[in-house]
């Protein structure tokens, strides 16, 4: 009987998987968590493509999304472009209750913009 090792990034296929696998993770608002999502992403596109389109290292991403690291906003946000994520933030589109919804924008292969559902963030720690 052979055997696959099965990989999480192998998965993330589609720019729908991608950004509905980052939306379920961010609702847990655990940042080592969503590096290492962010980390799989990178890892399903490329690192070396990643790094190239981020304008950072191949070392400097394994540094900033490993568990425990810190990268800056501007990191995460080149890297998310890079992966043609956009992260966006919203007021919720009815009235209370009171939340921050975050909707993922992407890029499709025909240069289009697509949304992905949004999902309601109530609760946000602040890192310092």
């Amino acid at each position: 009987m052979q055997t696959y090792e099965w990989k999480l990034e192998d998965c993330l296929d589609t720019p729908e998987m991608v950004v509905e696998y980052l939306n379920q993770v961010i609702e847990d608002g655990d940042q080592d968590e969503l590096l290492r999502a962010v980390g799989y992403v990178m890892r399903s596109e490329g690192m070396s493509a990643i790094a190239r389109r981020a304008g950072v290292s191949r070392e400097a991403l394994y540094a900033s999304f490993k568990e425990g690291g810190n990268p800056t906003l501007s990191t995460l946000r080149n890297v998310l472009l890079a992966c043609g994520i956009e992260l966006r933030f919203s007021l919720p589109a009815s009235d209370p209750p009171s939340g921050i919804q975050i909707t993922s924008v992407w890029r499709t292969g025909k240069g289009a913009w697509k949304v992905a559902t949004p999902r309601r963030v109530t609760q946000l720690t602040k890192v310092v």
